[in-house]
């Protein structure tokens, strides 16, 4: 093995030894898990009316405010950590929620239901889940 091919498999064990901690800190917390719950309810029953300028930014041909709608939803799996549950359970209960935030807004006369924003806030938990589990085997988080 080359000296360079040395120096980057040490910077990744050191990256993977720093990170854990740091993961597992963020995440394992119930309390920060119930404070990201109450900001997403929030954001999705108060009547902000400043998504016009989100509606009309793009992102690499995309609505930005699908990119955020999907980046709200992406943690949602890394709080397994959390509640150590079963995977797919938390899986289903996160496209539960990211499925009944949006139907929620239905409801509200002050708020728009959109099929797009359903299906972001469903990518984000599917795109979530799909960072999750190799981060997780890579820091031999159990």
């Amino acid at each position: 093995m080359s000296a360079a091919n040395t120096d980057v498999v040490n910077v990744q064990i050191l990256t993977q030894i720093q990170m854990k901690p740091i993961i597992q800190a963020i995440f394992s917390n119930q309390r920060l898990f119930w404070v990201y719950f109450s900001v997403i309810m929030l954001l999705l029953t108060l009547p902000l009316n400043s998504s016009e300028k989100l509606n009309n930014f793009t992102i690499i041909s995309f609505r930005a405010d699908y990119f955020f709608h999907a980046l709200m939803f992406l943690p949602w799996a890394f709080f397994l950590l959390a509640f150590r549950s079963n995977i797919l359970i938390w899986l289903l209960l996160g496209l539960s929620f990211a499925g009944l935030s949006e139907g929620l807004q239905y409801l509200l006369t002050y708020r728009a239901y959109n099929i797009n924003d359903l299906v972001a806030n469903m990518l984000g938990v599917l795109i979530g889940m799909c960072l999750f589990i190799p981060v997780k085997k890579m820091m031999g988080i159990k």
